[in-house]
């Protein structure tokens, strides 16, 4: 893995975006945060590989607890394309909304966590999704798919 995991955010809510980046600057886990807040700047991000990425990012880290979600989209996109697939993606969504977890279950989300309250919670909540899937998680490159 680089220095820095690369951790792709992706939120139409600029304060939440800066409320989880500002967390995940806490972590313990050096990473670098690039924000998009709309699915087609997050696609754009993804494929215009020599301006934002040399390698794909580490993680994609998409808020769906918004009531203008964009995540789902990206979800789509990311799971569909075998050069992405491999791309842990991590969907948050309000809490009890178990109508959008199953759409991102669907979808092929590795995992739907419920969006924490709280800058607390929030460290909380990101060190163990960094930790799991940034630290432990074996993953597969894309020319091994």
């Amino acid at each position: 893995m680089r220095q820095f995991a690369q951790i792709l955010l992706v939120d139409p809510d600029s304060e939440s975006a800066r409320d989880l980046a500002d967390t995940l600057r806490q972590l313990e886990c050096p990473n670098q945060v690039a924000r998009a807040a709309t699915s087609e700047q997050a696609l754009r991000m993804l494929e215009d590989r020599e301006r934002f990425w040399r390698q794909n990012p580490d993680l994609i880290l998409l808020n769906a607890s918004t009531p203008h979600s964009v995540g789902l989209e990206v979800l789509a996109y990311a799971k569909g394309f075998p050069l992405f697939r491999a791309i842990p993606v991590v969907v948050l969504v309000a809490p009890a909304d178990y109508e959008q977890a199953r759409r991102a279950y669907d979808l092929h989300a590795n995992v739907v966590v419920a969006r924490p309250n709280g800058f607390t919670e929030s460290l909380a909540t990101l060190d163990a999704v960094c930790r799991i899937w940034l630290k432990l998680a074996l993953r597969a490159t894309p020319t091994q798919l």
